[in-house]
């Protein structure tokens, strides 16, 4: 037992340290952060220009023909200023946008987008968001409801979509994870960080692909034993709750 317990916390450890939720790519994205221009293959489908102070796209890109997924979050970019542009790429089917209102995102996008940094402030705009039904990552930064009031708790819309694989809910002022998580069928990875959360519905143990959970900074008084039935999970963390003991079997670990 004492063997299994540190174990655990080297894990929690390493999560802490290393976790980072990443957009999912049809295949290994070239970072332009690391990988010169020249460099890369004119064959790849998948290019990462986030983080990249972009107020437009870059000639460049249309050197890649076969481009399948662009990551854009993170910049300064009008995305009807970049309509023409991206629809230049007929193989285009995975685009990863950040935006204030649906109203940033012009129609003809819509069905190539399947990943969402929404940075709006009301709920009204963010059930907008949430009919573009093929999101499969969203990341939820600080978010507002109307009036000014943090969200509390998860938006049934977000509970529905059978889609998502990747879950990022930051500083929202959550106080649980309820039982229509269970709706989330295709979800890998479980970011609730710095939030209020007390409680989590025992449904979770029933998704048989997640991967990865973070609950640090959170209310938690103990560690619910639902978390080591997950078939899948490969990494937890718990880091600064209210945790005072574990569960006795981690066998399941």
């Amino acid at each position: 037992m004492r063997r299994l317990f540190i174990l655990f916390v080297f894990q929690l450890f390493s999560l802490c340290v290393y976790s980072q939720y990443e957009p999912i790519y049809p295949t290994k994205p070239y970072s332009l952060t690391r990988t010169r221009i020249e460099d890369l293959d004119l064959k790849c489908q998948s290019i990462d220009l986030s983080r990249q102070y972009l107020t437009k796209l870059p000639e460049y890109l249309l050197k890649f023909k076969d481009l399948r997924c662009l990551n854009l979050m993170q910049n300064g970019l009008n995305l009807f200023e970049c309509e023409q542009f991206l629809l230049r790429f007929p193989k285009l089917d995975s685009l990863y946008v950040a935006v204030h209102s649906i109203t940033e995102i012009p129609k003809s996008l819509i069905p190539k987008i399947i990943g969402i940094e929404f940075m709006g402030f009301d709920m009204t705009g963010l059930n907008k968001i949430l009919d573009i039904k093929s999101i499969r990552y969203l990341d939820l930064n600080t978010a507002y409801v109307e009036g000014g009031y943090m969200m509390k708790s998860i938006p049934a819309k977000i509970l529905g979509l059978k889609d998502l694989e990747v879950l990022n809910i930051h500083q929202c002022a959550l106080d649980s994870i309820p039982d229509g998580i269970i709706n989330l069928v295709n979800l890998r990875e479980l970011y609730v960080t710095e939030n209020q959360i007390k409680y989590i519905s025992p449904n979770i143990s029933k998704l048989k692909n997640l991967k990865c959970i973070d609950l640090r900074r959170n209310n938690l008084s103990e560690c619910p034993k639902e978390l080591f039935e997950i078939s899948g999970l490969e990494s937890l963390s718990l880091f600064v709750n209210n945790v005072k003991s574990i569960p006795d079997d981690l066998s399941k670990l």
